[in-house]
C-alpha cells in the first residue's frame, strides 16, 4: 500500500497535488464479504466505514461491480458511493489502476467516452469504420476535432479513442486500422492515463485533463477534502542510531521477547521495521510502527538476528522504499521474566537514575530467596553484579558505587525461581 501510495503521488506530483494517509492508519475491515463480494455490503459495512472526510478506497479481492464489466475489473470509481475499490492485485508499485480511478474521483472520463462496454475492432458492424454514434449513444468524436468539444469525453486534446487499448496487449502503439465516421484512421493516445492501453504505456494526463481536476478539486463538492494539511516533512532521513540492542551486540532475551529502539530519524512519523535470521531477508518479518521502538516475540536463543527500518510519513511514503543500514545483535540465552508467583510490586526507582544517587530496587516477597541482581548495557555487557538475599515483605536494595557510563541498561534480580527485568536510564 505504501509503494502504491508512493506512485499515486509521483503521477499527480506535476498538478502538485499530493494524497496523505489519513490520521496515518489503515482502516482493516475484518469480514471475508467485503472481501470476496463486496457488492451486497456496499450499503452496509462498507457504507458504516466510509469516511466522510476523505478520498476512500477500498482493497478487495473481487472489485467486480453491480452489474459487471467488460473483462476483469482491476478497480472502479463509484459516482453514487464517492468512492474507489481495487483488486488486491493492483496494489503495487507501478499499477496505473488507482491513478486511473482517481482521475474519476475527480470527474475525469475515459477518452473513449460513449465505447465503455464495448471495444471498436474487426467484429464490430461497419468495421473499419466507426458509427456516427457510439454505442452509449454518444456522438464520436473525429479525427480532425472539429466535434471534440459534444463527442467522447469532450474534452479537445485528447484524440479519439474507441476502447482501443482494451485488445491492445501490452503494444504501446495501435495499429488495428480503425477508421472514425469520416473513414481516417484513428491515431489515439496510447499514453493516456485515463485509457485501456497497458500500465507499461500510460503516463500523463493532458492539460485539460488537468484543469478538469484542478476544478473539481476546487468545487464545493470536495470541501470535506484538508486541503490545508501540511505534510510534517518534506524528506525523511533514513541514518539508523540503534538504541538496544547496539549493533552486533550479544543480549539475553526474557520469555522469549525483546524490545528493540532507535532514535527518531528526521521527518519520519511512522517505520516499516524489518528482521530476519539472514542479512538477505528472505523470512523477513515486517512490522509498521508509528513510534521508534517495536516489541517482538518469538525470539530465540542463541541466534543471529538482523534488522532494519524504513522511516517515512504519511505524506513521503516513498522513503519507506529505502531501508537503513543493517543492524545484527545475538542472543545468548532465554529467560524467564517477571513471573515469580511469590514477588509483586517489582519497582526501579528513580528511572531514570544517575551514579550519584544510585538505582533503588523495591519488591514485596511472599517468602525469602536469595537473587544475583545484574546490570546489562546496550551491548549485552555486564556491567555490575551484586548478591542479596530478599526476606519475606518488603524489600529495598540499592546499588551503589555504580562506575558506568550514562546511557540504557537492563537490570535483572536472576533467582532459582525465575527473572525479574527492567529497563533503566543512567545519568551522570
Amino acid at each position: 500500500v505504501l509503494k502504491m501510495h508512493c506512485h499515486l503521488n509521483d503521477q499527480y506530483a506535476d498538478q502538485e497535488i499530493q494524497f496523505y494517509i489519513k490520521d496515518g492508519e489503515f482502516n482493516y475491515i475484518n469480514n471475508n464479504t467485503v472481501y470476496d463480494d463486496h457488492v451486497g455490503t456496499q450499503g452496509t459495512i462498507m457504507q458504516f466505514n466510509r469516511d466522510p472526510k476523505a478520498m476512500n478506497i477500498f482493497i478487495v479481492n473481487d472489485a467486480t461491480p453491480a452489474g459487471g464489466t467488460l473483462g476483469t475489473t482491476l478497480g472502479y470509481y463509484s459516482p453514487v458511493r464517492d468512492w474507489i475499490v481495487l483488486r488486491i492485485d493492483q496494489v503495487n508499485s507501478s499499477s496505473q489502476t488507482l491513478p486511473h480511478e482517481a482521475g474519476h474521483f475527480f470527474g475525469l472520463p475515459h477518452p473513449f467516452r460513449g465505447w465503455d462496454g464495448e471495444v471498436f475492432n474487426s467484429s464490430s458492424p461497419g468495421w473499419p469504420i466507426a458509427p456516427a454514434i457510439s454505442p452509449g449513444g454518444i456522438p464520436t468524436e473525429l479525427m480532425d476535432g472539429s466535434n471534440c468539444d459534444v463527442a467522447g469525453d469532450m474534452i479537445c486534446d485528447t484524440p479519439p479513442d474507441y476502447n482501443l487499448g482494451f485488445e491492445n496487449g501490452n503494444s504501446c502503439v495501435y495499429s488495428g486500422g480503425a477508421k472514425d465516421p469520416n473513414g481516417v484512421n484513428v491515431d489515439p493516445d496510447e499514453t493516456l492515463i485515463m485509457s485501456y492501453f497497458s500500465d507499461n504505456c500510460v503516463n500523463k494526463f493532458t492539460d485539460d485533463q488537468k484543469d478538469i481536476i484542478a476544478a473539481n478539486l476546487a468545487s464545493s463538492d470536495r470541501n470535506f477534502l484538508d486541503n490545508s494539511y501540511s505534510p510534517p516533512a518534506q524528506t525523511v532521513s533514513n541514518d539508523l542510531i540503534p538504541i538496544y540492542p547496539q549493533n552486533n551486540a550479544s543480549i539475553p532475551v526474557f520469555n522469549n521477547e525483546l524490545n528493540i529502539d532507535w532514535e527518531d530519524m528526521d521527518g519520519a512519523t511512522s517505520y516499516v521495521f524489518e528482521i530476519a535470521t539472514n542479512q538477505f531477508f528472505s523470512d523477513v518479518q515486517t512490522h509498521i510502527v508509528n513510534d521508534s521502538y517495536v516489541e517482538l516475540t518469538g525470539i530465540d536463543r542463541l541466534k543471529t538476528y538482523y534488522w532494519r527500518v524504513k522511516a517515512f510519513n504519511w505524506t513521503n511514503t516513498c522513503a519507506a522504499s529505502i531501508a537503513s543500514a543493517t543492524m545484527k545483535f545475538t542472543t545468548d540465552k532465554v529467560m524467564s521474566s517477571n513471573n515469580i508467583d511469590f514477588v509483586s510490586h517489582y519497582n526501579v526507582f528513580p528511572n531514570p537514575a544517575n551514579t550519584t544517587s544510585g538505582v533503588n530496587l523495591y519488591l514485596n516477597s511472599k517468602q525469602s530467596f536469595t537473587g544475583i541482581i545484574n546490570l546489562y548495557n546496550l551491548t549485552g555487557q555486564l556491567s555490575y553484579q551484586m548478591k542479596h538475599n530478599f526476606h519475606p515483605g518488603d524489600n529495598a536494595v540499592r546499588l551503589e558505587g555504580l562506575q558506568i557510563e550514562q546511557g540504557v541498561y537492563m537490570i535483572q534480580v536472576q533467582t532459582d525461581y525465575g527473572i525479574l527485568s527492567s529497563k533503566v536510564v543512567i545519568n551522570n
